[in-house]
């Protein structure tokens, strides 16, 4: 395994696993996993050199899941199997289960050892990274949860063989945004069509990785700039939420990608994010997301939506955008009458 901070490690998962428990010891080992990744990842690891018997929680797939029910779901599982705080739980799986399986391990008798495997290409390069662990209350999102760092993060790329292209689609928008806020180099390495059997993972992720990690290494508990990395999920979150409560549900990614869209044209008119800027978001969202629609969503429940978003101060939503590309600019105040025009501009 090559190391790319302390607590990341890129290559196998399988040789990753039995490397570290060479050196670590736990009284028991848990996997928590959701009904794709027990199908399609587990019986990659399923033979990995285990000092003990692990044993699989599974959970239901996708964002519905990520709750307090199934928190409880998850912590009867521990019960059942006799965890303590010597225990380890491994979090097998995309955003929903590091964010759920992280808060549930860093809350359990106040906290047992976890690490995560991530498989989904937005895993890899943002769920799992940067310590913060939750669920969504009541359809507003992540509203529930903690910062916690897990021992260990290892990236295999190998699991990104199992997504769907919309998967992988999803992950990727995160990746955009990443190029957009850090490293514009990114931008270029990303697909202009679905070829992503010819791309270079392994510079992907690292790079990605870096652009997070150099958010979240000064700011750790999101107090200043680490807040860059929300750029498009404010309007992506309540396109999210709204979008959960219809029969066509988006992917986070997906609702990311449109949130950026219009945090683009947000950005234009409070801080004159260049044109050309915004025309190079828009291409290389569209690129992405070729099918992708803005939602019609009615301007008082946008705002309405936009208000319950986390990231506020009293009354006030304050949202990242950008001054340029690679330009970030944290805890904009921006008027319901801009945030309503630029949502416009994308859905006439």
């Amino acid at each position: 395994m090559q190391e790319i901070d302390k607590t990341i490690l890129f290559g196998s998962a399988t040789h990753a696993l039995g490397d570290w428990f060479q050196t670590h010891a736990y009284s028991s080992i848990l996997i928590l996993c959701d009904e794709n990744t027990f199908r399609d990842c587990w019986p990659k690891i399923e033979h990995a050199d285990w000092p003990t018997q692990p044993s699989v929680i599974v959970i239901p797939s996708g964002e519905l899941a990520k709750n307090l029910k199934t928190c409880e779901t998850v912590w009867d599982a521990f019960v059942a199997h006799a965890a303590d705080r010597s225990s380890l739980l491994i979090n097998l799986g995309g955003g929903v289960v590091t964010d759920l399986g992280g808060f549930c391990a860093a809350s359990f008798m106040r906290g047992i050892h976890f690490l995560h495997i991530p498989t989904t290409v937005l895993a890899m390069t943002d769920a799992a990274i940067g310590g913060k662990h939750g669920v969504d209350f009541r359809m507003y999102k992540n509203y529930i949860g903690t910062f916690a760092e897990p021992e260990c993060i290892l990236i295999d790329s190998t699991f990104i063989d199992t997504l769907d292209g919309r998967e992988v689609r999803s992950g990727l928008a995160e990746v955009a945004k990443h190029g957009f806020i850090g490293d514009p180099e990114l931008i270029d390495m990303l697909p202009r069509q679905e070829g992503y059997a010819t791309l270079d993972w392994n510079q992907i992720l690292r790079r990605s990785i870096a652009v997070k990690l150099g958010f979240v290494e000064d700011d750790r508990y999101d107090k200043g700039l680490r807040a860059a990395l929300n750029f498009g999920h404010t309007i992506g979150h309540a396109i999210e939420t709204h979008q959960l409560a219809t029969e066509t549900p988006l992917r986070h990614g997906e609702a990311v990608a449109l949130g950026m869209l219009v945090e683009a044209a947000i950005s234009a008119s409070q801080l004159g994010l260049p044109q050309e800027d915004c025309a190079m978001i828009e291409s290389t969202i569209g690129a992405l997301f070729p099918a992708l629609v803005l939602p019609e969503i009615p301007a008082e429940k946008l705002q309405n939506l936009i208000s319950k978003d986390k990231k506020k101060s009293g009354a006030d939503v304050l949202f990242a955008l950008l001054a340029a590309i690679g330009e970030p600019v944290v805890g904009q105040k921006v008027a319901s009458s801009i945030v309503n025009e630029a949502y416009l501009h994308y859905n006439s």
